[in-house]
């Protein structure tokens, strides 16, 4: 098998932080991790043959599924079982990648230049006095 958890487990714990995959082939570049909750996958670097599974995916006790990307293709898949426990009460939301407003405007902003439906001017010349 490609994929292992780094702790030596076949499963995950809901709720969990900073758990991590081994990724047992060295032409894999990124790891994408889903659970299908959304249309799309969350991409990870691979770093000394590891890659983070994301926090924000072990909220809840969906399976994750995990796919190897050697910069061309999919090259292997996995899934992985999250096992449902409580929240513990001290728990703390802990992520690499925060997406903020500002993230989703700069977004918004990029693809409305990339479509010819923006220039800037409003970012260098607005129409109002910013606040100091």
């Amino acid at each position: 098998m490609i994929f292992k958890i780094a702790d030596g487990r076949d499963f995950l714990y809901q709720w969990d932080l900073n758990r991590q995959v081994i990724v047992d082939d060295p032409t894999i570049t990124e790891v994408h991790f889903s659970n299908g909750l959304e249309d799309y996958s969350l991409v990870v670097k691979v770093v000394d043959g590891k890659a983070n599974i994301p926090n924000i995916l072990l909220q809840n006790s969906f399976d994750i599924k995990v796919f190897a990307y050697d910069g061309e293709s999919t090259r292997y898949d996995a899934v992985f079982e999250v096992k449902a426990k409580a929240r513990p009460s001290d728990y703390v939301y802990t992520e690499e990648q925060e997406y903020t407003i500002e993230y989703y405007l700069k977004q918004a902003i990029d693809e409305a230049k990339a479509n010819g439906e923006f220039n800037g001017d409003i970012l260098t010349n607005p129409p109002f006095k910013l606040a100091e």
